[in-house]
């Protein structure tokens, strides 16, 4: 639950970001890696299921944290550099 959340919270944060104008393009690069986490949570889920895809599990789930960890610190900067 706390993963789909951070998900569609990066998701909405970079559309509210970019329909404001504000952030530039890092309410771009906030909303793709919304679509990467939402990915990696999807091919996690297929990963446990499907014994062909099985071995890729590990991959899959760290690339959600890295999408995870990259969010964090885009978001981060910027809220540091609001005035």
């Amino acid at each position: 639950m706390a993963f789909g959340g951070r998900s569609i919270g990066a998701l909405r944060l970079g559309s509210i970001r970019t329909s404001a104008y504000a952030w530039g393009s890092s309410a771009t690069l906030i909303t793709v890696l919304g679509v990467v986490m939402i990915a990696s949570i999807i091919g996690t889920g297929a990963a446990r299921r499907s014994e062909s895809v099985r071995r890729y599990f590990g991959l899959v789930e760290r690339v959600f944290y890295v999408g995870v960890i990259s969010f964090q610190s885009v978001a981060g900067a910027q809220l540091v550099t609001i005035r």
